[in-house]
């Protein structure tokens, strides 16, 4: 974990986790866009992190992350590669299943990130004003209501169950980004350039540094 920002800054603290590689691939874009963000937004302070992409091991991290550094709102990134714009994630569900992880385990039979929490949770952040901020400078981007129920699901579910059980007060969503032009894969993928998909972070970042100054 990277913390950014100084004293100055007095509107709140923005926590940023992206998963690292995964699949094989020496990069995942979710990664690169958290770790080369600005120290500070608006007037709120940026922390990044980076989430293995290991079964539990993720959420463990980000608790203790949340634990640590205490954020008023938390914006997981993970990687698709099913369309070249940005998905705004609106519903986490308390599922794991998928394929292997990067320590070769998987869960084919769905079983719940959370024994005994709620089925699902909807996200907090301030997911219109973060798309009308990307449709104003054209860069494409809609809702999603399914974010599957592998890692990515687990992040978003996680970062929503933590706030709704242990800080009230903190938002959390999850966003899925593009795969990059230079990614090489076995099958066709839809990418993005890196700078527009800094860009879209950082209006989606703006959009929630502005309702936490509100």
């Amino acid at each position: 974990m990277r913390s950014k920002g100084s004293a100055a800054l007095s509107s709140g603290k923005i926590m940023v986790l992206g998963y690292g590689p995964f699949a094989g691939q020496p990069i995942n874009p979710a990664w690169e866009l958290a770790r080369q963000l600005p120290e500070s937004i608006g007037k709120c302070q940026i922390m990044t992190g980076q989430l293995p992409v290991v079964w539990f091991e993720a959420y463990e991290r980000m608790q203790e992350q949340i634990a640590l550094h205490k954020p008023d709102s938390v914006l997981c990134l993970g990687q698709a590669g099913n369309w070249q714009g940005m998905f705004v994630e609106r519903v986490g569900i308390n599922l794991c299943e998928g394929p292997k992880d990067n320590k070769g385990i998987a869960y084919p039979v769905g079983i719940p990130l959370v024994e005994g929490a709620p089925t699902a949770y909807f996200t907090s952040t301030p997911y219109t004003k973060m798309i009308q901020a990307m449709q104003n400078e054209d860069i494409p981007c809609k809702y999603s209501y399914s974010a599957g129920a592998y890692l990515c699901n687990t992040a978003l579910y996680g970062a929503l169950h933590i706030a709704a059980t242990q800080y009230p007060h903190m938002t959390a969503g999850f966003i899925h980004v593009p795969t990059l032009p230079e990614q090489e894969w076995d099958r066709p993928m839809m990418s993005m350039p890196f700078d527009l998909q800094m860009r879209a972070i950082t209006l989606c970042l703006e959009a929630i540094a502005s309702t936490l100054e509100d």
